[in-house]
């Protein structure tokens, strides 16, 4: 709701803008003014005329019918977004549409906010993905591991058995040679004991008064020995 002072002469029509606005009224003495606008602020406002979507920013309508504030479309609140402060400033883009800064910096504000929870969100929403795809990155890398300790557990296994059965077989190869030891040290005294009862029994033929002959003691270092 400004009025820019100044008038368009029919031979000299500029540029309508919104709102009824022009760049005539816009450079001549407009109360609006609070500094005199340099040609590139001229051209800009040229620009803002040309680029801006929709023809006229839309007013709010009370219940009583009163007019407040600007209805802006998400087209004008994307095309602001692209360009306010980045290309236009505030009071140039208010004067070239007609409409109050303050009303325009509230909609930009609410619109970054808005944008502002938005990207918090997606952000939030891409670190919890991160998160679930650490989260199975980590399950697989567990599951890696315990795989790879049950390998080495049952490797191990298997080694112990290998060293059991090695052992096993190896004390059963011994028993059998100390059998066979064993077997041949039994023969051997069973063939010392038969040659012994042989030369005693060819001894009592050759001399059969040693039947009655008492044996003599041993002494008692034959005894120690």
């Amino acid at each position: 709701n400004f009025r820019f002072s100044g008038t368009l002469r029919k031979s000299d029509p500029g540029i309508i803008g919104r709102n009824n606005t022009t760049i005539q009224n816009i450079t001549k003495n407009s109360t609006y003014m609070r500094k005199k606008n340099t040609a590139q602020d001229i051209e800009d406002m040229k620009q803002i005329i040309r680029e801006f979507p929709g023809g006229t920013v839309a007013r709010k309508v009370s219940a009583s019918g009163k007019l407040y504030g600007y209805d802006f479309t998400d087209e004008q609140l994307d095309w602001l977004e692209a360009n306010y402060v980045k290309r236009f400033k505030c009071m140039l883009i208010s004067e070239a549409l007609g409409i109050n800064d303050t009303s325009l910096r509230r909609a930009m504000d609410s619109r970054f906010a808005s944008l502002t929870f938005e990207r918090k969100k997606i952000r939030n929403e891409s670190e919890q993905r991160k998160q679930k795809r650490s989260h199975k990155s980590l399950e697989k890398e567990l599951e890696k591991r315990r795989k790879l300790a049950d390998l080495e557990e049952r490797m191990e296994e298997i080694k112990r058995q290998e060293c059991i059965a090695a052992f096993n077989e190896s004390m059963a190869k011994e028993h059998m040679e100390r059998q066979k030891r064993l077997e041949k040290e039994l023969q051997k005294q069973k063939k010392l004991d038969a040659d012994d009862a042989a030369y005693a029994a060819e001894c009592l033929k050759r001399f059969p008064e040693d039947r009655k002959r008492e044996p003599i003691p041993f002494t008692m270092a034959q005894v120690a020995v």
